[in-house]
């Protein structure tokens, strides 16, 4: 039996994956703060703190422990706190990057030891902000940005083991992020869970000789273009 680690499980996105990587007969190790409230003999829930440098080792050593590999890796960490360019703080910008970037970065440099040669696949959820600027964001897509740098730094670093990376440059996502931003941003134009699950499982069950980079999909409009200036 296959192993997957995810990364982020207490998101909506998480937990939807969790449950469909369970449903595909796998392991899954989920890191999350809050307890998923799922019961399935396949699924370790632990607890991790991401911005706990030993949190995040006593995660892998679950891992450790059990003697199994890792198949596929998910980083769905994602802390997204929208404001205005005037109300952006030293504090929120380092809140962001390192939150998104610099502990996301380490938590998978600790994975490494659990990898397959060749064959783990590491899916990291970079999104369109890691591209591109938008308005009332700057914490945010900074951090997108320097997460997208810490990923090409691994790839060098790991060019021998061969692992293979899916990069996931989604536009917005409709889950309860968004809640807090109601009537700014057309909820209804953005990617649904059910897409994002999709495409993810579509690429788990694809065969073993194709290989996915980098991976693209974009909702039915730029939503976060308009900002809170809409």
């Amino acid at each position: 039996m296959k192993t997957a680690v995810v990364l982020g499980a207490d998101t909506q996105l998480g937990l939807s994956l969790v449950k469909k990587l369970l449903n595909l007969n796998l392991t899954v190790y989920a890191g999350s703060e809050i307890e998923l409230q799922i019961t399935h003999p396949n699924l370790v829930d632990s607890f991790l703190n991401i911005n706990d440098e030993k949190s995040i080792e006593s995660f892998y050593d679950l891992i450790r422990d059990s003697e199994q590999s890792i198949s596929y890796y998910f980083n769905l960490i994602n802390y997204m706190d929208l404001e205005s360019l005037s109300e952006t703080t030293i504090a929120s910008l380092n809140k962001h990057y390192l939150i998104n970037a610099a502990h996301s970065i380490y938590a998978l440099s600790l994975a490494k030891p659990f990898f397959e040669f060749e064959d783990t696949v590491i899916f990291n959820l970079l999104g369109i902000t890691s591209l591109n600027g938008y308005p009332d964001s700057l914490g945010y897509v900074m951090s997108k940005h320097a997460l997208k740098g810490g990923i090409e730094c691994l790839k060098v670093e790991w060019e021998r083991e061969k692992y293979q990376f899916v990069d996931l440059y989604f536009g917005a996502i409709d889950d309860s992020d968004w809640d807090k931003y109601e009537n700014v941003f057309e909820r209804d134009k953005m990617l649904s869970l059910e897409d994002v699950i999709y495409i993810i499982e579509t690429i788990i069950n694809s065969p073993t000789n194709l290989k996915f980079n980098n991976i693209s999909f974009s909702s039915k409009s730029e939503v976060l273009n308009h900002g809170f200036r809409s």
